[in-house]
């Protein structure tokens, strides 16, 4: 379970300062144990996994703790 975590926790101050930073996107932190639901819904299989959703459609994912991945995304789709 360790392992599984490390990559959530290493990625999230990129993640909060990205939040900061692209303030026109929103950006929501989901529990998937909690929620089995929404990870059911959006098909995660893996942690992380960032998902953009524009009008409630998917419009990109990025799986795993790759920060310029990220940034990349909320770019794309602001």
């Amino acid at each position: 379970m360790l392992t599984r975590q490390r990559p959530r926790r290493a990625i999230a101050p990129a993640v909060q300062a990205f939040s900061e930073q692209y303030t026109d996107a929103v950006f929501v932190k989901i529990d998937v144990d909690e929620l089995e639901a929404i990870a059911e819904d959006f098909d995660i299989s893996a942690m992380p996994t960032f998902v953009a959703v524009k009008g409630a459609k998917e419009v990109g994912r990025v799986m795993g703790a790759n920060k310029d991945a990220i940034e990349g995304l909320v770019k794309q789709h602001l």
